[in-house]
Formats: structure tokens, sequence, C-alpha cells
């Protein structure tokens, strides 16, 4: 009898005893900043050697670039982060899973080599990012025949940077005054 009450007892004291709970294996963010929204976001171009990594989705809405829109930039919206070689991108972006949604950014320059996307010219690292239902046009108006426009959803050129699991779903397209429009979606 003594031995059925024991083993009773270590039973009911193992149902009833906390189960730990065991936790994914956690990203380090120890020397990185926190963007959880548009602002901080577009305050990347501060630092552009800064470790960044995201916190929530980020949401863009048609207010936001529309005329007195946060990011309207005369009919421009979003200003590439690192618009040539010299202002590249070249810390880093991680967006630990989450998406930033509906970018719209329409550049028209006249300078010989054009950059545009979330970031125009990277040296950096950007990862686990989803861009979802953006719009990105780039423009050259420069009559130099040696001029290039690079346009991406992400990121427009990418010099020795490293990307990697990310996406963008949307509208991507890019005109040069001397050549033929191209436009993927």
């Amino acid at each position: 009898m003594k031995k059925r009450l024991i083993s009773l007892m270590l039973i009911v004291a193992l149902v009833l005893a906390p189960i730990p709970v065991v936790k994914a294996e956690e990203t380090n963010w120890i020397g990185y900043t926190a963007i959880s929204d548009k602002a901080e976001l577009n305050h990347i171009r501060n630092n552009l050697s800064g470790k960044y990594y995201l916190t929530k989705d980020i949401v863009f809405t048609p207010i936001d670039f529309a005329n007195g829109g946060d990011f309207y930039n005369e009919g421009a919206g979003w200003i590439p982060i690192g618009t040539d070689e010299v202002t590249a991108f070249n810390g880093v972006l991680d967006g630990n899973g989450f998406n930033i949604s509906g970018l719209y950014c329409k550049i028209s320059q006249s300078i010989p080599n054009v950059y545009i996307g979330l970031f125009g010219y990277n040296k950096g690292t950007i990862q686990n990012l989803g861009m979802i239902n953006g719009n990105i046009q780039g423009i050259s108006t420069s009559l130099d025949s040696d001029s290039n426009v690079y346009v991406g959803g992400i990121l427009g050129y990418n010099y020795n940077g490293n990307i990697s699991n990310c996406y963008f779903t949307g509208k991507v397209s890019s005109e040069h005054s001397s050549y033929n429009s191209k436009t993927f979606e």
C-alpha cells in the first residue's frame, strides 16, 4: 500500500509540476538598432554603416506619398538609402522575417547613373526581408550614352554586398531617355 501511495504522489507531482518552455534560439540584437516604423526606417540613411533589425511589418499607404504626405518628396516618393558609391549603404539590415509593404519610389534624374530601390547602392548586408506590393521606377534623362539606370525592389545596385533570404513583389521599371523602357511585375 505504501508503494502505491508513493507512486500516486509521484504521478501527481509530475502532472502538477510546471513544464519548462523551451524557446527557439533568439537572435542576439546587441549592437543593433530596432526599426519599428516608417520614420525609423527612413533614419537608416543617417548612419549608413549601422546595424538594424525590424521588429514588425512596416506598411506604407498611398497617403504617405500623396502631396503633403511624409514621403511625398515632390512626387518622387521614397528616396533610396545610399544613392551612389560614395553614400552606399554598408551596414546590416535584418528584416527579422518581417515585411515592408506599399513602398513607392519614382526617381527621375539627369545624372549619368541612377540607383533606385529601398536601397539605391549597397555594399552591406540585407537579409530576412520581404517587400510586398512595391512600385519602384527609375528614370534617367541623361543624354550620356554611357549612363545606366539600376532599379530593383530591394536594391538598385549591389557592390560586394550580401543579400540573402529576401523577396520582392510588385512592379519595377526603368527608363532611359536614349533607350526603351523595361517593366517587370
